[in-house]
């Protein structure tokens, strides 16, 4: 997947955390958590994976590799780029 591909996936609707209650929305302004918070992020391609950066301390790490198996976007696992441990994920 590429990284237009993968922007245009988030963008295009909600998502809400697996067993969370938190609401996530991609646009071209940042990352908004449950209507409260804006962060910013940006995409990039590493290796031939996909990696969104974050301002730290709204995860463990601040760049994550994006796996999304499903061609249709309807589940994003975020994995820490040096820890490899799952940070989030988002249906």
């Amino acid at each position: 997947m590429t990284v237009a591909d993968t922007y245009a996936l988030l963008s295009s609707r909600s998502f809400y955390e697996k067993n969370g209650t938190k609401k996530f929305r991609f646009d071209a302004r940042g990352l908004i958590i449950d209507r409260c918070a804006s962060v910013p992020f940006f995409i990039y391609e590493e290796s031939g994976s996909c990696y969104i950066s974050i301002s730290p301390g709204v995860f463990l790490e601040s760049d994550l590799r994006i796996d999304c198996a499903h061609a249709d976007g309807c589940t994003f696992h975020f994995y820490g780029k040096e820890t490899g441990l799952e940070a989030l994920v988002l249906e």
